[in-house]
């Protein structure tokens, strides 16, 4: 098992070393600028289906108010994923509005963001970068049917450059 381990690990650091050859041939540049123009180049080739995240909570639209609030007090989140039974992306739900239906006797459906940014797995990252820096919420990443696939956070589109 040693023996595999370390192969592997070999073969880690020469992607590594390849990768980072290529990089200083992109520019006869310093190493700083060589550095951006290689975090760059990674926008380029990178698409949401390689750095999208499953969100960590989902609530159906069919399961109502009350267990939309305990997802997200169980979970410490201030919004939530909303999906229909196939999982169509419904909205966002967030806490303010929660409590708010909650106090006024509405239903989920009715406090809905529904005004989501959508996203799908294979545009570039390079691409969704001005979206994703101004998305209040993270980017929902959805098929052809709507359905929720995942979420692009702002963090996994910058810790993609690194």
């Amino acid at each position: 098992m040693h023996r595999k381990s370390s192969i592997y690990t070999a073969l880690l650091f020469a992607g590594m070393a390849l990768f980072a050859s290529s990089c200083m041939t992109l520019s006869g540049s310093a190493p700083a600028e060589r550095a951006i123009e290689a975090d760059l180049y990674k926008s380029k080739v990178l698409s949401v289906r390689n750095i999208m995240i499953t969100p960590s909570s989902l609530v159906k639209l069919s399961d109502g108010l009350d267990h939309a609030l305990r997802v997200m007090r169980r979970s410490e989140l201030s919004s939530v994923y909303v999906v229909d039974g196939k999982m169509k992306l419904s909205g966002i739900l967030t806490l303010s509005d929660a409590m708010r239906a909650k106090k006024e006797a509405l239903a989920l459906s009715e406090v809905l963001i529904r005004d989501v940014t959508t996203t799908t797995t294979d545009v570039l990252v390079e691409d969704i970068m001005p979206l994703a820096a101004e998305a209040f919420y993270p980017l929902a990443v959805v098929d052809d049917d709507q359905r929720l696939l995942g979420i692009v956070t702002k963090a996994s589109v910058l810790s993609s450059l690194i």
